[in-house]
């Protein structure tokens, strides 16, 4: 008996070892947008909570390569963007001129990639600012150059996109003209979502996608059952043992 219920532990525990942790260090909003999105193409996904507080998200080790190409497409987890705040911290060292210009330009390429993010069908943007530093004050000052790569989901890309982006760009980017901001718009086309196959287990069919948490629950359930008759015979054991022992003594 006692080998028996080591033998269910055992293969309770290898199959708990099947999901692997797809992404980590999320916050509580991201990780909850990266599982509705596994969801939706039936990805089997689970939340938990690391030791530093952070969620993660863990899917079966079958899957696992579908959730990768899926999430890539839908450009998640969401890309982090430097602000100007974290940009201009003091380091303890006295910048030249030409730094803190270059600091500037990014942040700003930061901000701006940030905002064309937002816009509904882009998944993830970035942003080059080529913006000479005006070194002479006699001379017409540089115009500006700005480049924008944006990945949009080829199902919902509006007429509309490009010149969105050319109008936030103009309206951010001091003494640029127009014809001065190059955008480019890459489709992807996230994977049509997977076919969920059912296995039969005791006459119940079950989603092969479930089917490894199914399994887990049918031998938490024997395990509990052979546990239970087991302190069942120890206890009728016992009994017999004190009755007998009583008889004896009488």
């Amino acid at each position: 008996m006692t080998r028996r219920i080591a033998a269910i532990i055992f293969i309770l525990l290898a199959l708990t070892s099947c999901k692997e942790v797809l992404n980590t260090g999320l916050s509580e909003s991201e990780a909850n947008q990266i599982l509705s999105t596994l969801i939706q193409y039936n990805v089997e996904a689970t939340k938990t909570q690391a030791k530093d507080g952070t969620s993660q998200i863990l899917v079966e080790r079958s899957q696992f390569s579908y959730a990768v190409k899926l999430l890539d497409s839908f450009g998640l987890p969401k890309q982090k963007f430097t602000d100007v705040s974290q940009m201009f911290e003091k380091d303890g060292l006295v910048s030249s001129p030409t730094k803190e210009w270059a600091k500037l330009n990014f942040a700003q390429s930061q901000e701006l990639a940030s905002m064309i993010a937002t816009i509904p069908g882009v998944t993830s943007a970035k942003v080059q600012i080529a913006n000479p530093r005006q070194t002479n004050p006699f001379e017409e000052k540089p115009k500006p150059n700005v480049a924008v790569l944006v990945l949009a989901d080829r199902n919902n890309i509006s007429p509309d996109l490009v010149p969105q982006i050319k109008k936030l760009v103009s309206n951010s980017v001091d003494n640029i003209d127009y014809d001065n901001i190059g955008v480019v718009i890459s489709p992807v086309t996230p994977p049509p979502p997977q076919q969920v196959k059912f296995e039969s287990i005791a006459g119940i069919s079950i989603a092969s996608g479930s089917l490894a948490g199914a399994l887990r629950l049918s031998l938490l359930i024997a395990a509990g059952g052979a546990l239970l008759g087991l302190g069942t015979a120890a206890a009728g054991w016992f009994i017999w043992k004190w009755s007998r022992k009583r008889k004896e003594n009488a």
